[in-house]
């Protein structure tokens, strides 16, 4: 006869056999669309950043503070 397994073994089963698999998930996904590939012969090493990923994030960050400086500063310094 079959035992019967609730959820929550079940689940723990698959958290535990995802863990043991760390080239897989979503956070590994996203790490690879941002950063370039992964030195094959030095683990250790770190990655840099995309270029287009590195660009996006300046001129974000650029337009943001411009922004910020030429929009909310006058609010807050106005007589």
């Amino acid at each position: 006869m079959l035992n019967q397994t609730s959820s929550r073994d079940a689940h723990a089963w698959i958290v535990a056999y995802l863990k043991q698999r760390p080239d897989i998930g979503l956070q590994k996904a996203i790490v690879n669309f941002m950063f370039e590939p992964p030195n094959p012969f030095d683990a250790t090493a770190r990655r840099r950043p995309r270029l287009w990923f590195a660009l996006l994030g300046f001129g974000l960050t650029a337009c943001t503070l411009a922004f910020v400086y030429f929009e909310i500063l006058p609010w807050v310094h106005r007589p």
